[in-house]
């Protein structure tokens, strides 16, 4: 004859004394569960904080090739990666100086 667990209603062989499912022992002189398992506080919700290392200098002299896409980067990282932003944003802004710089000089 099977057995039920009471608290869960799982299905349990016969020699088991402990239901598989949610814990609940089983007492073979009266028939009946009783619940002999530690419920411990559930973890308090971390959130993981990864501190950016350094900024992403890929991003950065592409930045500095094309102000305008280091302008654009500067917007797009602004949230997750404010270092790289950052630098984004001056390497498109010095490559755009030096660039008109360049641009004056050989027009003269």
């Amino acid at each position: 004859m099977a057995k039920y667990c009471p608290n869960c209603g799982y299905q349990m062989q016969d020699e088991h004394l402990v239901c598989a499912n949610c814990g609940m022992r089983y007492q073979t002189n009266n028939q009946n569960f009783q619940q002999n398992y530690v419920t411990y506080p559930a973890p308090p919700n971390y959130q993981a904080v990864v501190k950016e290392q350094g900024p992403e200098y890929g991003w950065v002299i592409l930045g500095f090739m094309i102000p305008i896409v280091g302008w654009i980067l500067c917007g797009v990282f602004s949230a997750s990666k404010p270092l790289t932003s950052k630098y984004c944003g001056i390497s498109g802004t010095i490559g755009f100086f030096v660039f008109f710089i360049l641009a004056l000089f050989t027009m003269s």
